[in-house]
C-alpha cells in the first residue's frame, strides 16, 4: 500500500498553491508581518475583453507587476512574479 500511495501523496503536497495565498504567507514571515498591497495600475481594451495591469508591494521589496483578463487574474500574476523574483518559487 505504501509503495502505491506514497509517491501520489508527495505529489499532492508538492503542488503549487495559488500565488496570492503563497505571497500572503511568505510576506508574513519575510517582511515582519507585512501584508501584500495590490493596486490596479491600468485597464485596456473593450468592456467585453479587458486587460488589467496590477502591481503588488510587500514591505520594502520592489513592487511586481502582472496582467490578466480580470483583476483577480492580474493580482495572481503579480504575486507570482514577486514570488519568482524573490526565489520563493522556481521557474520549473
Amino acid at each position: 500500500i505504501h509503495r502505491y500511495w506514497q509517491p501520489r501523496s508527495q505529489a499532492i503536497g508538492a503542488a503549487r498553491r495559488d500565488a496570492k495565498t503563497e505571497l500572503q504567507e511568505w510576506a508574513h514571515q519575510a517582511a515582519a508581518g507585512a501584508v501584500p498591497a495590490y493596486r490596479v495600475d491600468g485597464r485596456e481594451g473593450p468592456d467585453h475583453d479587458p486587460l488589467f495591469t496590477v502591481s503588488v508591494r510587500v514591505g520594502s521589496f520592489a513592487p511586481a507587476i502582472g496582467s490578466g483578463r480580470s483583476k483577480r487574474e492580474a493580482e495572481q500574476a503579480a504575486a507570482a512574479v514577486l514570488l519568482l523574483r524573490e526565489g520563493v518559487w522556481s521557474a520549473a
